[in-house]
């Protein structure tokens, strides 16, 4: 799913991607827009989004309804690179 908004597309993760980043849930981030929302927040790539607003995020509509629920706000995002490595990115979901 395109989120051009924030200039991020991501999709769903097969069993195998699950297994190599280590996570039981989540969406993969294919795509980020240079000097859009996500990248000015250092989201790229690769990196895979377990959690928004503090709810699992097991699908890519998943992840969309959350970022619908919120237009005019902020959503924290916890995001797992290839490294196992975790932070919390706070993004803004336009109107």
């Amino acid at each position: 799913i395109n989120f051009d908004a924030i200039g991020m597309t991501v999709r769903n993760m097969s069993d195998d991607e699950r297994s190599e980043y280590k996570v039981k849930t989540g969406v993969i981030i294919t795509d980020v827009k240079n000097y859009s929302k996500a990248f000015n927040q250092k989201l790229f790539a690769n990196a895979v989004i377990v959690a928004a607003d503090k709810k699992e995020v097991n699908s890519a509509s998943e992840l969309k309804s959350i970022f619908d629920k919120k237009k005019g706000e902020a959503v924290l995002l916890k995001v797992v690179d290839n490294q196992g490595n975790s932070r919390l990115v706070g993004i803004d979901i336009p109107q």
